[in-house]
Parts: C-alpha cells; structure tokens; sequence
C-alpha cells in the first residue's frame, strides 16, 4: 500500500494484494512499486501529456488498471496476479476516483451514519484478457473515514477455523469510531491478532485509512 503525491493536487492512494507467497510474490509486490511510482516516465500513474512538448498528466484510475492487466497478461507463462484499489484523491475537492479490481472496495463510514461498502467489481489484474475496469467516485465531507484493507484482516481465522468477516471489520471500525484515526487502526491490528491468536493471521492483513479533518 502506498499514498504518493502526484501534483500539488492529488495523491494516489493504492493498496493491493498478490496471489501466491515466497519469494514470487514478494518480487511481484517490488515490481509493481516501481510501476505506481512518482516517477512520470517509468510509472504508469502518468502518461503523456495531449500537448506534446515532453510533458506528461495524471493517468485515469481505470487506464492505470488495465495497463497494469495488459503487462502481467503479456507473460502469461508468470500467471502473475493481484487485486488492488487504486485512486485518485483531489485534495481541494475531497473527491476520491477509484477502482477495484477483484478487491473489497472501499468502506465509507460517513460521520455520524452507518458504513457503506462501496461499488465491488472487476477481477484481479493480470489474469484475464477481456477485463474491463470501471471508475467510481465519492467525495468525502468533513468528518467522514475511508478504509480499504486487504482480505487478510477479515479473513483472519480463530485456531477454531472462524472467520472475522466483513461483518466483523465494520463493527470493530463502528465501536471505535470516535477514537483517533491511529488509535482506531492500531485496535482493528490487535483485534486480528487476537482473534487469530496464538499463530496469528495466515496472509497479510493491511489497513489503510482517510479521513478529511475539519
């Protein structure tokens, strides 16, 4: 997972999840860091500017995605994959474009209301030629959190086989709703550790959160 400045403007926000474990995966997880990197002409957050004159624009959520399906599926002897969210978040506006793909979307917590997951959709990249990626977008107002986490958290597993769920991410996120952002997510990791105590979580459980202060 990363949050990446892009201009003044608008920070990317991704956070994704490859198949397999070792050493495989880990070397997926640097390649594609390089890839979602600020760097405008190795990355594929940018593209060429229409104008010409070496310039270069913020890439669309969704092209980001399918360029991303389009280079894993050119070596289909890999079979590379991975889900991911990725956005844009404009940070004059608070509105957040983004795209799933084969991920658990986004969960809004609007100040004061009950959760949303928001639109589920697309298959993992890398592994289908046909895929499409569709674009959503929410604008956050003052007080409201987003999470997007991989599914190690509410996969997590009791030595009995349960599992947390998605039902219960939300009401640990909802209990603790008026703690600080830091303390909350610091709850939600001990939360998992316990609830998978004493081996702990199987995969990688990652969080990442946003909120718009004021």
């Amino acid at each position: 997972l990363n949050i990446l400045p892009l201009d003044d403007n608008h920070l990317a926000i991704y956070i994704l999840d490859v198949s397999g474990h070792g050493v495989a995966a880990a070397l997926l997880s640097v390649t594609l860091s390089h890839m979602l990197s600020v760097v405008p002409d190795r990355s594929f957050l940018y593209q060429a500017s229409a104008e010409g004159q070496g310039g270069y624009s913020i890439t669309p959520p969704a092209e980001v995605v399918s360029r991303l399906n389009r280079h894993f599926l050119a070596n289909p002897a890999a079979l590379q994959f991975f889900t991911m969210i990725y956005g844009v978040l404009d940070r004059r506006s608070s509105e957040f474009r983004y795209v799933s793909a084969g991920h658990l979307s986004p969960i809004l917590f609007p100040r004061g209301q009950e959760p949303v997951i928001r639109e589920t959709g697309g298959v993992p990249a890398g592994l289908l030629p046909t895929a499409t990626y569709d674009e959503h977008s929410l604008t956050l107002s003052p007080g409201d959190r987003l999470y997007l986490c991989t599914d190690g958290v509410f996969e997590a597993e009791t030595s009995a086989g349960q599992e947390l769920g998605v039902e219960g991410l939300l009401d640990r996120l909802g209990r603790n709703r008026d703690l600080p952002i830091e303390d909350l997510l610091a709850s939600v990791m001990q939360s998992v550790e316990e609830w998978s105590a004493p081996s702990g979580p199987v995969d990688d459980a990652s969080i990442l959160a946003i909120e718009r202060c004021g």
